[in-house]
């Protein structure tokens, strides 16, 4: 029988790099963003005649793009920030979209409409946003701010269309969101660089996270 072995021809073999799935936090803040700066200027009265049904035609639009977000990051292994982009595309998505943009059709047709429901979706949304930062205590500043002044925003918001909070306390909300939009933005632009290695700064984070105990070298260190 003869040795194949001799014969043994050589292989060569590629091995592709493949990352996987990218972040999509960036896309899903920067739709956050345009949010907040559009109930900012609603707060405050900038906006003309209309802009309620506008709001929620944005809302819509921002809807898919939510999602997309959300479940890339599951499909990541990022529950934090995955639910956050899923419950966020259906608050401000979806529920108010449709509050939004069917709350003036209904008033001009005369069909009654509680809206005090979409403050109780905004207000848990808001509450959400304060309970989990204990997630973002070791997070950079940038990460940290996004959710404390969206808690404060979306909280007020939602206490204020309920009638728990007076009319003027949309001054802060508006004013909140739209620190919270300026700070997003930010963080959209710092992590899209990043993906080219471009540094960013954004912030230290607030609180020191603990230091990892020493772990022993050798055995006689680890007194066995």
């Amino acid at each position: 029988m003869k040795n194949n072995i001799d014969h043994a021809q050589e292989v060569n073999v590629t091995v592709k790099n493949y990352q996987g799935i990218a972040d999509s936090s960036p896309v899903g803040t920067f739709v956050f963003s345009i949010l907040c700066f559009a109930f900012w200027a609603a707060d405050l009265g900038l906006l003309a005649d209309g802009s309620g049904l506008a709001i929620g035609f944005l809302q819509f639009g921002v809807f898919i793009t939510y999602m997309i977000a959300g479940i890339t990051l599951i499909n990541k292994g990022n529950g934090f920030g995955g639910n956050t982009f899923l419950l966020f595309g259906t608050v401000f998505g979806a529920i108010g979209g449709f509050f939004n943009t069917f709350a003036p059709l209904f008033a001009k047709w005369g069909i009654p409409l509680d809206y005090s429901l979409f403050g109780l979706a905004l207000a848990m949304a808001g509450a959400y946003l304060f309970l989990v930062l204990p997630g973002l205590k070791y997070a950079p500043k940038v990460d940290f701010l996004i959710f404390f002044f969206g808690g404060v925003g979306v909280l007020g918001s939602g206490l204020t269309i309920m009638g728990f909070l007076p009319p003027w306390f949309n001054i802060i909300n508006g004013w909140a969101l739209f620190c919270d939009g300026l700070v997003g933005f930010y963080s959209v632009i710092a992590t899209v660089l990043s993906f080219v290695g471009v540094s960013v700064p954004c912030g230290k984070p607030f609180f020191k996270a603990p230091k990892a105990p020493d772990v022993p070298d050798t055995l006689e260190e680890m007194q066995i």
